[in-house]
């Protein structure tokens, strides 16, 4: 069911649009318990390295103890964050959509990507500086600052290296290989990027409106550990003969990688398949405040 525009309690110039969601979202007991967790590491880990920080490193004037305690203040913001990401409140209080103007489309809306990389960076950061300054710090007699657990031993600053240098490889690994899909959306079709800063590589994939045969919601597995991740599918009218993304695309079906996109999954459905249903509204997509039409949920009848 679509709602007119101007019709609802807040007069939007957008339609509003209900139906039943193809992805539920499930209030499993996890999905609570697993961000209280993380939450209660944080904070812990936060007054560790502040008291760190200023009881050891600045009133001793202890450098080495400075930058671990700094490294353990990281790890703990980065996964405050990945908490905040465990609970979906990251998605839904930050607009996931913004007006963009191309060259060879005009105005439309850009969907952008779920920033879950920079948290794993600063994740891996934070314990590589953790790691290599615990181990520097034992090894000029303060160790006990950062690892008062080995303060006469060897084994605790072994570790802490070990661990801060595969954390240091880990942070480069992810430098390289990161990758940020968008999906663009204009009055005259849709564009998916994959953008590869650091290796230079940007593919793009555009598929007219009119060239979407249809529509339809599946999931893709990405580990043993996580269930069915939100994909979209826009079945074509005319097959291609180059498949750009082999996992996910065949000759007749372009894939939208929706788990990847921030907003709602089912908000962006909702909106792809009333503008591939009504081609005379598909103009709404060019005004400067459309992102907004991409942050108000679907509802559900």
């Amino acid at each position: 069911m679509v709602i007119p525009p101007g019709s609802g309690p807040s007069q939007s110039a957008f339609p509003v649009i209900s139906g039943k969601p193809a992805w539920p979202v499930r209030l499993t007991f996890s999905r609570f318990v697993v961000p209280a967790i993380l939450f209660a590491i944080a904070l812990l880990l936060a007054i560790a390295g502040v008291v760190t920080l200023v009881g050891d490193g600045i009133a001793k004037s202890n450098l080495a103890t400075a930058i671990g305690a700094c490294g353990s203040i990281a790890v703990a913001v980065g996964v405050l964050l990945m908490g905040m990401a465990a609970s979906g409140s990251m998605r839904r209080n930050r607009l996931g959509a913004k007006h963009l103007v191309s060259d060879d489309h005009g105005a439309g809306v850009v969907v952008r990507s779920v920033q879950l990389t920079p948290i794993i960076l600063l994740l891996l950061g934070g314990i590589a500086v953790y790691g290599i300054s615990a181990w520097i710090s034992w090894k000029r007699g303060t160790g006990g600052d950062l690892l008062p657990m080995s303060k006469e031993n060897s084994g605790g600053a072994t570790i802490g290296l070990v661990l801060g240098v595969v954390a240091a490889v880990m942070f480069a690994f992810f430098v390289v290989i990161y990758t940020k899909w968008t999906v663009e959306l204009y009055p005259d079709g849709i564009r998916r990027v994959m953008s590869s800063p650091v290796l230079r590589i940007r593919k793009e994939n555009f598929v007219d409106w009119d060239g979407i045969e249809a529509i339809v919601p599946t999931t893709v597995r990405t580990s043993a550990q996580t269930g069915g991740r939100p994909l979209i599918e826009l079945r074509l009218r005319i097959p291609r003969e180059e498949v750009q993304h082999k996992q996910w695309d065949s000759a007749d079906c372009v894939v939208l990688p929706a788990f990847l996109l921030a907003g709602e999954p089912n908000t962006l459905l909702a909106i792809l398949q009333f503008l591939k249903d009504n081609p005379e509204q598909r103009g709404l997509l060019a005004r400067p405040d459309a992102a907004i039409w991409f942050a108000t949920p679907a509802t559900e009848t």
